[in-house]
């Protein structure tokens, strides 16, 4: 007994720690990205907040194909079928390609009539539409890295893939320092050098990833048999897992878009402050996706072997575990959360009202992390995600954005209660959430001949 629990600790922490180091140094990225450009005022720190949504809809877009994906790659890399990881990427990519062309469409073209329904601040609008169109040309970048990333996590590639995102780390850090400030004849771009930092680190580690797995003839590696094959048997069940995923992906970032238009219209101090705490979830939350992902494969390589019993085990084990260390981490998150508003030169207004924000994402942490890792660990391992998707549509439209709209507008409240109103939804989600997996109704080999 004690062997088997160091056995399924070390598995965890084989896969776990790579994927939280690559996210945990990715959002201390854009922390140390949403300080330098702080340094440039506070309307540019709105605009960067509000101009960045709209790429992340495109982004969490791209990352649940991805992550659909991945649920098969994990099940058939528990069968031994390895060839079959790289018509299913052939698969992706053509979903991939269409979702791109979309999404560089949108930003391209509407960047400022959709950044105006967020913010009423002419400038706030010009800055972030900028920005979007921009940060556009990195989309097909974020398809490549995204789809092999997912790919080579599920078989035991998680070390390789955060080397290639410290390089990339690296590069944006230094470019973002040189085009926001000027360096020597390097002129200062302000805050689209710190755009354009992030459209060359994307592509740069976009092009390491697939150099890579073409000279390591990794499972995964996407040649022109494999974008042009068609079977129906791949392809419906890869839409049918990742369709719903996407969905509630995009919903997700839409309800978070949805909160900013709530924020952005109290006031440009309010949307400062929200905009300033969001590094510091952000990398709090990165840690935990490494746990996700330690779930969603472990158990799923499981389940592709058809030990249900152990599936259903695990799934308890990461519920339990991630409610208990998140208590520790709200506890270190209130304790940092003072230090790391210091570093933003702003005003006391923003300062004081972003260490209350602060404060209430600390106690609701626990919580919020323990929703992520049963849906997006234990749920979707065995391809649950229509339920997942029902409930997130559920919970944000129909319940957390009313209620934020009505204490925001109706009852005039200030933000620190909007956002303490708009998060009761996490307490709803978790009694589902736990109620389904303790059906086992989850459980499911989908890879099965």
């Amino acid at each position: 007994m004690k062997n088997a629990k160091k056995s399924f600790l070390k598995e965890v922490w084989d896969i776990a720690l790579p994927v939280s180091l690559q996210s945990v140094l990715q959002f201390a990225l854009s922390m140390i990205d949403q300080i330098m450009v702080g340094q440039l005022g506070e309307t540019v720190i709105a605009s960067v907040g509000l101009g960045s949504r709209l790429s992340f809809i495109f982004l969490v877009a791209i990352i649940g194909l991805a992550n659909g994906a991945g649920v098969f790659v994990a099940q058939f890399w528990g069968r031994n079928e390895k060839e079959k990881i790289s018509y299913l990427l052939g698969d992706l990519f053509k979903i991939g390609i269409l979702v791109t062309v979309i999404g560089v469409g949108i930003s391209v073209a509407f960047p400022h009539q959709i950044l105006s329904m967020f913010s009423e601040d002419p400038e706030v609008i010009k800055l972030g539409g900028l920005y979007q169109q921009i940060i556009a040309i990195g989309f097909p970048a974020a398809l490549l890295s995204a789809s092999y990333s997912a790919s080579l996590r599920s078989i035991g590639q998680a070390n390789l893939v955060l080397r290639i995102s410290l390089i990339k780390i690296v590069v944006n850090t230094v470019l973002n320092y040189v085009l926001i400030f000027g360096v020597g004849f390097i002129p200062e771009m302000g805050m689209e050098g710190a755009v354009w930092a992030t459209v060359v680190a994307m592509w740069l580690e976009a092009i390491i990833l697939y150099i890579l797995v073409r000279y390591k003839q990794f499972p995964g590696d996407i040649k022109w048999k494999h974008l042009v094959h068609f079977d129906k048997d791949m392809l419906l069940p890869l839409i049918s897992i990742s369709a719903p995923l996407v969905l509630g992906e995009i919903s997700w970032a839409m309800g978070e878009t949805g909160y900013s238009m709530i924020y952005g219209r109290m006031g440009t101090v309010d949307i400062a402050a929200m905009t300033i705490t969001i590094p510091l979830q952000v990398l709090f939350f990165g840690f935990f996706t490494g746990l996700a992902s330690a779930a969603a494969i472990l158990i799923g390589y499981e389940l592709g072997q058809n030990n249900f019993r152990k599936a259903k085990l695990y799934g308890n084990k990461f519920t339990i575990n991630t409610f208990l260390v998140g208590i520790g981490m709200a506890v270190f998150i209130a304790l940092l959360s003072p230090l790391y508003i210091r570093l933003y030169e702003v005003s006391p207004a923003v300062s004081e009202l972003t260490q209350i924000l602060c404060w209430i994402f600390a106690f609701l942490f626990p919580i919020k992390m323990t929703n992520y890792i049963t849906a997006a660990g234990v749920l979707r391992s065995g391809g649950d995600t229509k339920f997942t998707t029902s409930l997130g549509l559920f919970s944000t439209w129909l319940f957390s954005i009313p209620l934020g709209v009505v204490a925001a507008f109706y009852f005039d409240l200030p933000i620190y209660w909007v956002y303490v109103v708009v998060s009761i939804e996490e307490y709803l989600r978790l009694s589902v959430y736990i109620w389904r997996k303790n059906t086992g109704k989850w459980a499911r080999n989908l890879v099965k001949k």
